[in-house]
C-alpha cells in the first residue's frame, strides 16, 4: 500500500515521503515509517476537512435555489467526512425534508452520540438532538420509537440547561400529537395547553405559531365534546392569522378551513360561508402557479358542494381544470382527474349531457398519461358509462 501511495503522488513531494517511509518498512522499522507518513497524513485530513466544508456550502447553495435532493446529498457526504454534530444535524434534517426518511432515521444514533460527546449528556443541544431524531421517526410512523426521545427533549427543556422557548412549545405540541395518536387525551391537552402559554409567553399572544397551537387545541376540544370552547379557540386562531400574516397566506387559509370544517361537523349553516372564504383567500394565499394551487381549490370544490354552495362548487372544480391543463404532461394525470371530478359535479346535478363529453375527455387524458389498464382509466369509463355516454 506503501508503494501505491508513492505511485500516487507521481512528482509531487509527497512521492518522496512515501518512499522514505517505504524504505523505513524494508528495513523492519515500523515507527520510522510512521513517523516518515505522518506529514501526509496530516495534509490528507485536513484535504478532507476541507471537502467536507465545501460540501457544506454545495449543499447550502442547492437549498438556496430550492433543489432540496441536491442538497441532501452534499450534505450526507459532508457528513459523512467530518461527523460533527452540526453535520449531521444538517444531514440528516436534509434528508427528511427531501424524503428520505429511511436515512434520516439511520443517521439518529450517530447524530445523539455526536451531541452528547460535543456538547454533554443534558445539554440544549443535546434535547435539540432528542427532538429533531423523534421528529424523524414521528415522519418514519415509528411513534413508540418517538415516545421517549420526545419526552427526553421535553425534560431537557425543563431541566438547567434547557430553556422554555418556541422550540420546547414544538416539542411539547409534537407529544401532544404523540398521545392524542395514542387515545390518551387528557394528557393531550395539558400538553398543548402547556404549548399555547408557552408560545404566548415566549412570542406574544398574537404570533401565528400561537395560532396554530390554539387550532391544534380546538381541534382536540372538538373531538371531546366541548364545541363551544372549540369554536372560540378556532375563531381566535382565525383573527390571529388574518392579523399577523394576513389573507395572502397558506396558514390563514388553513385557519379558515379548520374553522369551516368544524362548523360543518355541527352542522351549522355558516359553515358554507366560510369554505367560500377559505377558496377566497386560497386563492389570494397561492395563485395559479403554485404546485398546490390546483389541489387546494379540489378539496374546497368538494366541501362547498357538500354545503350546497353548488355555484361556486362548480367555479372552483373548472378552475382546477383551466389549472392543470395549462400544466402540461408534467400535470396530465391530475388534469385528468379533475376533468372526472367535474364531471361526477355535473352528473350528480343532472347535468350528465355536460358530464359525458367531460369524462371522454378524462378517459383520453389519463390514458395518455398513465396508460389504458391503469385503474383510473377504468373508473371514468365506469362514471362516463352510468351518465350514459
Amino acid at each position: 500500500r506503501l508503494a501505491a501511495l508513492r505511485d500516487l503522488y507521481g512528482d509531487d513531494p509527497g512521492a518522496g515521503q512515501a518512499q522514505t517511509a517505504l524504505e523505513a518498512l524494508a528495513a523492519g522499522d515500523a515507527a520510522a515509517a510512521e513517523a516518515g507518513l505522518a506529514p501526509l497524513r496530516a495534509e490528507a485530513e485536513a484535504q478532507v476537512m476541507r471537502a467536507a466544508r465545501v460540501l457544506r456550502v454545495a449543499g447550502d447553495l442547492a437549498a438556496a435555489r430550492g433543489d432540496r435532493a441536491a442538497a441532501a446529498r452534499a450534505w450526507l457526504r459532508a457528513a459523512a467526512l467530518d461527523p460533527t454534530y452540526e453535520n449531521l444535524a444538517v444531514a440528516s434534517a436534509g434528508a427528511r425534508d427531501a424524503g428520505d426518511v429511511a436515512t434520516a432515521a439511520a443517521y439518529g444514533p450517530a447524530l445523539l452520540g455526536a451531541a452528547v460527546r460535543q456538547f454533554g449528556q443534558g445539554s440544549a443541544v443535546h434535547g435539540e438532538a432528542l427532538a429533531s431524531v423523534a421528529q424523524t421517526l414521528l415522519a418514519a410512523g415509528r411513534l413508540a420509537d418517538a415516545e421517549p426521545l420526545l419526552r427526553d427533549a421535553i425534560a431537557v427543556s425543563r431541566g438547567p440547561n434547557g430553556a422554555r422557548d418556541a422550540a420546547y412549545a414544538q416539542r411539547l405540541n409534537n407529544l401532544g400529537a404523540l398521545m392524542r395518536a395514542a387515545g390518551k387525551l387528557p394528557e393531550a391537552e395539558a400538553l398543548y395547553r402547556e404549548a399555547v402559554e408557552v408560545d404566548r409567553t415566549v412570542l406574544g399572544e398574537r404570533h401565528p405559531d400561537v395560532a396554530l397551537r390554539l387550532g391544534n387545541l380546538a381541534e382536540l376540544l372538538a373531538a371531546t365534546g366541548r364545541v363551544d370552547e372549540a369554536e372560540a379557540l378556532y375563531r381566535q386562531a382565525v383573527g390571529i392569522s388574518l392579523g399577523t400574516l394576513g389573507e395572502a397566506h397558506p396558514d390563514t387559509a388553513a385557519r379558515i378551513g379548520a374553522l369551516a370544517a368544524f362548523l360543518q361537523a355541527q352542522g351549522r349553516d355558516e359553515a358554507g360561508a366560510q369554505w367560500a372564504e377559505a377558496l377566497r383567500v386560497t386563492r389570494a394565499a397561492y395563485g395559479p402557479a403554485h404546485p398546490e394551487f390546483p389541489v387546494r381549490l379540489a378539496q374546497l370544490a368538494d366541501r362547498l358542494r357538500d354545503t350546497g354552495q353548488a355555484e361556486a362548487a362548480e367555479t372552483a372544480y373548472r378552475e382546477a381544470v383551466a389549472v392543470l391543463a395549462a400544466g402540461g404532461a408534467a400535470a396530465a394525470a391530475d388534469h385528468g382527474r379533475a376533468l372526472n371530478n367535474l364531471g361526477l359535479f355535473l352528473s350528480g346535478a343532472g347535468r350528465k349531457d355536460e358530464a359525458v363529453p367531460l369524462f371522454r375527455e378524462a378517459v383520453a387524458v389519463l390514458s395518455a398519461a398513465l396508460g389504458e389498464a391503469d385503474p383510473a382509466v377504468a373508473t371514468v369509463k365506469a362514471n362516463l358509462a352510468a351518465a350514459g355516454g
